[in-house]
């Protein structure tokens, strides 16, 4: 199989945007229940140019995951309907 010149020549010309990770760090630590939806609008209103695709593939390179809560199984025969 042979290999195109454009494909072999290709250099990628993504960003490393350090300083917007950083910021999107401190947000998150403090904003601890924000997802990255909402985190993209403080993001927005500081003046940074972002997208949600751009900050949720930061999040998640960041390992920023926000928990979830498990939920409380109920004990069978506690408050149920069909008691």
């Amino acid at each position: 199989m042979l290999l195109g010149r454009s494909s072999y020549y290709y250099r990628s010309r993504r960003k490393e945007h350090v300083a917007l990770k950083m910021r999107l760090r401190d947000l998150a630590m403090v904003r601890v229940r924000f997802g990255y939806l909402r985190l993209t609008v403080l993001l927005k209103r500081e003046g940074w140019p972002v997208g949600k695709k751009l900050v949720y593939r930061l999040y998640r390179e960041l390992g920023l995951q926000m928990r979830t809560k498990k939920r409380r199984s109920l004990s069978p025969g506690t408050g149920g309907i069909f008691d």
